[in-house]
């Protein structure tokens, strides 16, 4: 097997349990949203979980380094950064994202990505992410959609299309 076809299917590998990890992150918001919404009828405080990726990611050596912590490191992601630029992207990896955007939010009308999303649903939160100065937004990796007076926190996210093939390894 040749190094491209190792670091394919590694990078593979990486984006399949980095998905796993996103949906259960959804799964732990959506059910703490409806047990607080059960008891007291008010919004749920941030997921708390630990990063389970973070062990595997340290499995990965130099030369099989997946395409999102290669982006990350060369344009100095932080680690929430890398997280939204992962919700991004797994729109258009995973068909079941769109309806768990929709049920995180409490929103039917929003079965997409939103910076308020993230700010819930990671852990290190970092509003400075949302900053036209930061990576996110200047280099457009993630194109932000606000029609009319939406707030930025609420406006539809997603992934440059040329960064999802990036990080998919196409």
């Amino acid at each position: 097997m040749s190094t491209h076809e190792r670091w394919q299917r590694a990078n593979d590998e990486f984006l399949a349990m980095r998905l796993a990890w996103l949906r259960s992150r959804f799964e732990e918001l959506i059910e703490a949203r409806s047990r607080s919404n059960e008891a007291t009828n008010n919004p749920a405080s941030p997921v708390d979980s630990q990063r389970t990726v973070e062990s595997s990611d340290a499995r990965h050596d130099a030369e099989l380094l997946p395409a999102l912590q290669i982006l990350g490191n060369r344009l100095g992601l932080s680690a929430f950064e890398q997280d939204v630029l992962l919700l991004c992207t797994a729109m258009e990896l995973d068909p079941r994202l769109p309806n768990l955007c929709a049920l995180a939010q409490n929103e039917a009308s929003r079965p997409y990505p939103t910076f308020a999303l993230a700010l819930t649903l990671f852990d290190d939160p970092a509003w400075d992410a949302i900053s036209p100065e930061r990576p996110l937004r200047r280099l457009r990796l993630v194109e932000v959609n606000q029609p009319g007076a939406t707030p930025l926190t609420a406006a539809a996210l997603r992934a440059d299309e040329k960064i999802v093939n990036y990080i998919k390894g196409l």
